[in-house]
């Protein structure tokens, strides 16, 4: 990599927003709450070139997903 190379990352098929807030328990010491948009598909480029795969579908909450996503509004909580 030098700095004469382009990165870039495009999201497609962008679904409805979904708010996931998990809770810390016994077996997670972490909570988290996020809203995240599913991206149905995505690309990535390196100078121009698209690299190869693509998201896997997926579903959450009995919505269509994938494994591609933007989050939003991260945080996180701690068990105590």
């Amino acid at each position: 990599m030098s700095n004469d190379e382009e990165f870039t990352l495009t999201w497609h098929d962008i679904g409805e927003p979904l708010l996931i807030h998990t809770q810390p328990n016994e077996d997670r010491r972490y909570g988290v709450c996020t809203i995240l948009m599913p991206a149905l598909g995505a690309q990535l480029m390196r100078n121009g070139v698209a690299a190869a795969g693509s998201p896997w579908p997926r579903e959450r909450e009995g919505r269509p997903f994938s494994t591609c996503a933007l989050a939003f509004s991260e945080s996180w909580t701690e068990a105590r």
